[in-house]
Parts: structure tokens; sequence; C-alpha cells
């Protein structure tokens, strides 16, 4: 699996000393999505709206137009939401979860969906509609030590878990990713 190395300040830095663009950053991102043939962390990526969204990205920001992976169980805009499942496939969310537009404000850039247990169900990635989520340094194990999918998300210097057991009690920062938990009393529809 191709990684992108970097803390989530390493690449807010890089951007700020333009050594890339955001679009540049969103290109090698999906590149190496697209590469991964191992883990398949991910359900969907959009690069055509996270291109978009990255010509207007503000690299004074937070955030400076970092792409964010989002669990497939939280609502961006125009994107599609399953939960994991294909009985949600239809489902393309109509507006953006409290939390994902905190990010977007902040400069984030959601690009991809990442794959879980369906539902929020499980805790091993093991049971997603769309295929095992797999450990990217041991694919015959789960992902172990992080919530399913964030380890295989090294992919993406930032993601966004949930509080579904146990995703939001092992964040990504086990394998010096960064992960975003929603917190404070956002209404249900907010997520």
């Amino acid at each position: 699996m191709s990684k992108i190395q970097g803390t989530l300040a390493q690449w807010r830095d890089r951007l700020r000393r333009k050594e890339l663009s955001p679009a540049e950053l969103v290109n090698l991102t999906a590149d190496a999505i697209e590469a991964d043939r191992t883990t398949n962390a991910y359900i969907s990526f959009d690069r055509e709206a996270a291109l978009h969204a990255a010509a207007g990205a503000d690299i004074s920001s937070p955030l400076a137009g970092i792409p964010i992976a989002v669990k497939d169980n939280i609502n961006v805009l125009g994107q599609p939401t399953r939960c994991a499942s294909r009985l949600l496939s239809p489902y393309v969310a109509p507006y953006d979860a409290t939390s994902i537009r905190l990010l977007k404000e902040a400069g984030g850039i959601p690009l991809g969906r990442t794959n879980m247990d369906e539902f929020a169900m499980g805790a091993s990635g093991e049971n997603s509609a769309y295929g095992i989520t797999r450990n990217p340094e041991a694919p015959d194990r789960i992902p172990a030590a992080l919530p399913p999918p964030s380890h295989p998300l090294l992919l993406l210097p930032h993601s966004v878990p949930t509080r579904a057991v146990p995703s939001g009690s092992r964040p990504g920062t086990a394998a010096s990713w960064a992960s975003s938990l929603p917190t404070g009393a956002f209404p249900v529809t907010g997520w």
C-alpha cells in the first residue's frame, strides 16, 4: 500500500509553504486510494468534488485544504451515506453532518467514504456489505488497534471516525494519524 507520510501539522505546513497545492494533495491521495489493492478501506471517493473544493481552499485555515476520510455513516452533502450496507446504497446525503460542516469551515476537504462494519455493528471491519477491511501490514488480520477502517487510512493525514463502539475509543493516533471525534452535544441528525 502506498503511504502518504506526515502528520496533519506537517501537511498543513507543506501546504502553507506552497511545496504543493491542496489540489495536488487531493490527487496524490486519490491516486494512492486507487492504487491500494490490499485494504478495502474505501467504499467510494469523489476526486472531482474534492478537487473543486481544493480550488477554493484557504491554506491559512486550520486544516489548510487537507483531504479528510469520512466514515460511511456520517453525512456529507451530495455523497452517498450507506453505513456499509447495500440496503442504503441509493441514499445520498441531503445535508452535511455538523462534524463535516465544522471540518469544512476549518478548511478540510471530504474526499472518501471509508468502509466499516455494516451499520457500525461490529469492531473488526469484517462485516461490511462491501467486503472485509484489511490490515495493510498483515492482510490476513483485522485492522486491530485502530477503528476499522482507520488503520488502512494511512493514505490520509486525517480521518473522521464516530463514537460507535469501538470506533471512537481507538483513535488513529496509534499509527501517527490524526482523528477527529465528534464531541459535545450534537443533535442526532448532526452526526
